[in-house]
């Protein structure tokens, strides 16, 4: 059963944060994960706080917004060849990559269109399908993490349940 904790909701100080956030760095990155919704997440680049509020009224009640303060894909560029090598040769053994677009996901209007893999391969496979398109790659970041000075984040309405 969801259970809903205000102050797990989208108040005030959680607000003020990513506004501190973004007026540090500029960039944050946003995972938004659906409650009962078998894993299904959103990510964006988000560079505004109006761009990160239109996230916030889009969403439905009980999705979980996550905030990474510290920018998290390092190689950013448009997809050509020479792009895919550089991605492939930062990648890590065992470790988990993300690779983001600029180009929205069909439906989500704020949602970029990503790949989350640990297969260079099926990382490869996939930005050639984005060759010309803007994308920025990098380690992902750990969902699981609690609250910490790299992450926050708040449930909208402040429902809790499984994701």
């Amino acid at each position: 059963m969801d259970r809903c904790d205000p102050a797990r909701d989208i108040i005030p100080a959680f607000l003020d944060r990513v506004r501190e956030w973004l007026a540090t760095s500029g960039e944050v990155l946003v995972v938004v994960r659906y409650l009962r919704a078998a894993g299904v997440k959103d990510l964006v680049l988000c560079r505004t706080l109006e761009e990160f509020q239109a996230i916030v009224e889009t969403v439905p009640t009980g999705a979980d917004i996550e905030v990474f303060r510290t920018p998290k894909l390092p190689i950013r560029g448009v997809a050509t060849e020479t792009l895919v090598a550089e991605i492939l040769a930062s990648i890590l053994p065992g470790h988990e990559h993300l690779i983001i677009t600029a180009r929205s996901r069909s439906g989500v209007p704020f949602a970029a269109e990503w790949c989350w893999h640990d297969e260079p391969q099926e990382l490869a496979a996939w930005l050639r399908e984005h060759v010309g398109e803007e994308v920025a790659a990098g380690p992902a970041p750990e969902l699981s993490s609690p609250d910490n000075d790299d992450l926050t984040s708040a449930a909208k309405g402040g429902v809790d349940g499984p994701r």
